[in-house]
């Protein structure tokens, strides 16, 4: 009877550990959709020309140079090209 009850608890952890990691996936899943169509939208964002603004250290608002417009959009890419 004890082996049974041993059996059962163990073949119930592993379809827990199994249920853990298939939501881990789809979590991950997810969050990686996410993470990718914002990198489309700020790409979009920076290829329109459209100025964009940023907080500096003392809380002031300032915006992006070409040359730091470059930089976003050569690093954005990166990171589109990785969602394909």
């Amino acid at each position: 009877m004890a082996d049974g009850n041993a059996a059962v608890e163990k073949r119930r952890l592993e379809q827990a550990e199994r249920e853990n990691k298939e939501s881990e996936q789809t979590r991950q899943t997810a969050d990686n959709a996410r993470n990718c169509e914002q990198a489309r939208n700020y790409s979009r964002m920076l290829a329109s020309g459209e100025r964009i603004s940023r907080m500096d250290r003392n809380g002031e608002r300032g915006y992006l140079n070409d040359k730091e417009r470059a930089q976003e959009a050569a690093a954005t890419r990166r990171v589109v090209e990785q969602c394909k």
